[in-house]
């Protein structure tokens, strides 16, 4: 028998909520805001879920 692993979901920081509602309000994907700052998308979207920091990026995120 087998034991399932159990994920637990991180929550988004008030910073990604706020990311994730303007693109929503502006109708951007994340790929578009990714191309726009000039980083790879995967790198945002890990970014946004708190995996990586993204020191540099995050003030070019806030002026989009």
């Amino acid at each position: 028998m087998t034991t399932a692993t159990i994920k637990k979901k991180r929550q988004l920081s008030e910073r990604a909520k706020r990311v994730k509602k303007e693109l929503i309000n502006q109708g951007m994907t994340q790929r578009e805001l990714a191309a726009k700052v000039g980083m790879n998308e995967n790198y945002l979207t890990a970014m946004l879920a708190g995996s990586k920091s993204g020191k540099k990026y995050w003030a070019k995120i806030e002026r989009i």
